[in-house]
């Protein structure tokens, strides 16, 4: 009896520890050649069914952040290996893609955000517009949005994108301290109240050439009449092409997920408020729809078109006021990546009419996290090559 047990000690030390380490040594094998250095330029190496080869050596107890129960202090993760790697790995994937849009195109991405939040506690009723601006002085703009006790926050546009990324993160710092200076509490929960307006990190590009032309700006066709550039349609339809697969950049918890609730948004639409999206799709000034392209208000009637040229731009209304900023455009370039490199078209039509009444053929977007973790998925032409 005392051999045996010590011929399966034996058989532990030797066989099955060794098993572990070198299925270990395989993992890290692995997941160290996902990435190299090029040229300066952070890229993937291919690897063939990467979520099977990383679940064969996937260990639970060591890499917890796999698990799929939310834990009250850390944001909640998920169990996709893919997404895992992309959190992870995020700024030089993001630095990659910057490199990949400087280098191999020939225009420059033009973008800004509108930050949407609730500033609550207000017991001594500050003034939190102007307060704020003198906090902010070189955002584009600060105001009052539809919830009650929500603003909003509209940086300037520009192409210098690291930079842009950089200011978010000082914004983020000066609203947390605004509200610590002034006993205020800072929400930035997507959806933090049932019955009022959701929180979101709406993001607005256009793409302009050398010149500072907007390459967005419609066309006249061979009948004279005014139509979208196909380089817009391009972007919108490779956007429209991986919300729900890339739904998982965009939100930071599931609780993210209530905010595209239907039933949530009609009683905010009945209580003459903006509601959220719910289905995918995209339309000119239709605040109802995942994607707008926002027209001018206030202007001559004269320079309508010319002013509509100049500022047509996709606003992209999906992420949530606490998703995390490099992933959001990690998903967006991705997209219009996709959609320019495949000269893809809108597979839904523009709509004008609210589409919480009228959805017949638009596909929800996801609310059940587990099925979002299940598709979530990248365009791996651009990140896997």
């Amino acid at each position: 009896m005392f051999r045996i047990l010590f011929q399966l000690k034996r058989f532990y030390f030797i066989y099955y520890k060794e098993s572990l380490l070198f299925f270990k040594k395989i993992y890290e094998n692995i997941r160290s050649s996902l990435f190299k250095k090029k040229d300066n330029i952070f890229i993937h190496k291919a690897i063939p069914n990467i979520n099977k080869e990383i679940d064969i050596v996937l260990d639970h107890k060591t890499y917890d952040f796999y698990s799929l129960q939310p834990k009250n202090t850390e944001p909640f993760y998920v169990n996709s290996p893919l997404f895992i790697i992309l959190k992870k790995h995020k700024k030089a994937i993001f630095n990659n893609l910057l490199e990949i849009l400087q280098k191999s195109y020939d225009f420059k991405v033009k973008i800004g955000l509108e930050l949407e939040f609730y500033i609550l506690n207000n017991i001594k009723n500050i003034d939190i517009v102007k307060e704020l601006k003198k906090c902010l002085p070189n955002i584009e703009n600060i105001e009052k949005e539809m919830g009650e006790n929500q603003f909003e926050i509209k940086t300037i546009p520009t192409t210098n994108i690291k930079k842009f990324v950089e200011d978010y993160f000082k914004i983020i710092d000066v609203l947390n301290n605004f509200a610590d200076n002034n006993n205020l509490e800072l929400n930035l929960e997507a959806s933090p109240f049932e019955n009022d307006c959701g929180s979101a990190l709406q993001i607005n590009f256009s793409i302009i050439d050398e010149n500072n032309k907007n390459l967005f700006a419609r066309q006249k066709n061979e009948k004279n009449i005014m139509q979208e550039s196909q380089l817009l349609l391009n972007c919108m339809a490779g956007l429209l092409k991986n919300i729900n697969n890339n739904l998982l950049l965009y939100i930071k918890d599931y609780k993210c997920l209530d905010r595209f609730d239907i039933k949530k948004n009609q009683y905010i639409v009945d209580n003459n408020k903006y509601p959220a999206p719910t289905y995918i799709s995209w339309g000119i000034n239709n605040r109802s729809t995942c994607i707008r392209v926002p027209t001018p208000s206030n202007i001559i009637i004269e320079n309508y078109i010319e002013e509509d040229n100049k500022n047509r731009r996709i606003e992209y209304r999906i992420p949530s006021a606490c998703a995390d900023l490099q992933l959001v455009l990690i998903g967006i370039f991705t997209s219009i990546i996709e959609g320019i490199d495949n000269n893809l078209i809108p597979h839904i039509e523009k709509t004008s009419f609210n589409v919480l009444l009228k959805n017949d053929n638009l596909e929800k977007i996801e609310t059940d996290f587990e099925k979002i973790n299940d598709i979530f998925s990248i365009n791996e032409d651009v990140l896997f090559f």
